[in-house]
């Protein structure tokens, strides 16, 4: 039996000292503790994706807003304006699909029959009480432009014959659309997303009403 010195293994500080590996049952164990973490280093595929899809990719120029209260954003206001209004952030005029698509899986339920041509936003069939009657929305402030920033004007059907009102005088508005100056007027008169919401609104609009249609202010007024 071979007889180990102390000058061979156990003295560190000894010139002739050599750090020896320490078999195991199956060979060298130091090497056998290398190969798991050689294992764990190399990566067995591609990192998977944890994040889910991956973001929707607007195809052009994203539009800012006009006419949005940010008092209502801060809130979290769910009104169909405001629930619009959430879905096209970050889009512009060339992601009407992908908005469609946004509004139309809403949980809200209010654009589940929805469909755009090209600036506007139309409701088809049953329409939400929250729209208060009105089923036609210019969308997009110049589209024909490019798209300047997106916008809610109610338009309805039947802005040119200024017919009946419905939804509380929404197409009264929707009559002053097509005049000189009208949208920037109505952007100003619906900035805070109220459609009738108030007595000054109801004033308002069976004044527009009454002009639209020949009659003349009221000698009232407002």
């Amino acid at each position: 039996m071979a007889v180990r010195s102390y000058d061979d293994f156990d003295d560190p500080l000894n010139p002739r000292h050599k750090t020896q590996p320490v078999p195991g049952p199956d060979g060298d164990l130091a090497a056998a503790l290398q190969e798991p973490l050689a294992e764990l280093s190399t990566p067995a595929g591609p990192t998977p994706n944890l994040g889910g899809p991956s973001p929707y990719q607007a195809k052009g120029p994203t539009l800012g807003f006009g006419g949005f209260d940010q008092g209502k954003i801060d809130r979290g206001h769910v009104s169909p304006k405001y629930v619009f209004r959430k879905h096209a952030e970050g889009l512009g005029v060339g992601d009407t699909d992908e908005l469609l698509r946004r509004l139309q899986g809403d949980e809200s339920g209010y654009f589940k029959n929805a469909r755009m041509d090209r600036g506007d936003l139309f409701i088809d069939g049953e329409l939400h009480p929250e729209f208060g009657g009105i089923n036609a929305f210019d969308v997009v402030k110049g589209f024909s432009r490019g798209g300047e920033e997106w916008q809610w004007l109610p338009t309805g059907p039947h802005a040119e014959a200024g017919g009946p009102q419905g939804g509380g005088g929404g197409n009264a508005l929707s009559g002053l659309a097509g005049l000189p100056g009208g949208s920037d007027i109505m952007q100003a008169l619906l900035a805070d997303g109220g459609m009738g919401g108030s007595d000054l609104m109801t004033q308002i609009q069976a004044e527009l009403q009454r002009l639209l249609t020949g009659q003349g202010a009221s000698p009232s007024g407002l």
